[in-house]
């Protein structure tokens, strides 16, 4: 039998999504993390991605919220990681 959508929960889901990546971006306006290399920024927030929920040790379904904000913080952090790698920190970004 088919599984109906819940649509309430998809855009809970999505919406952490969202929020994480936006917290990943900003973040970058921070006067240390902005000077920061790509590559570095990138790294560190993969790194403080993986760590951030055993940090804040929430359960039930909060857990599952920060959760899916990490998904998109991580996101955002490998866009960056990988950005600096191809660009050479970004120096030529239409180059890549």
């Amino acid at each position: 039998m088919a599984k109906k959508l819940n649509i309430q929960a998809a855009l809970m889901k999505s919406g952490a999504n969202v929020g994480g990546g936006v917290a990943a971006a900003a973040i970058n306006k921070v006067g240390f993390v902005g000077k920061q290399k790509m590559i570095i920024r990138g790294a560190a927030k993969i790194v403080l991605g993986a760590l951030l929920p055993s940090l804040l040790k929430v359960k039930g379904k909060s857990s599952e919220t920060v959760n899916d904000a990490v998904a998109g913080w991580n996101a955002v952090a490998g866009i960056e990681l990988v950005n600096g790698l191809i660009t050479k920190n970004g120096t030529n970004p239409e180059k890549a």
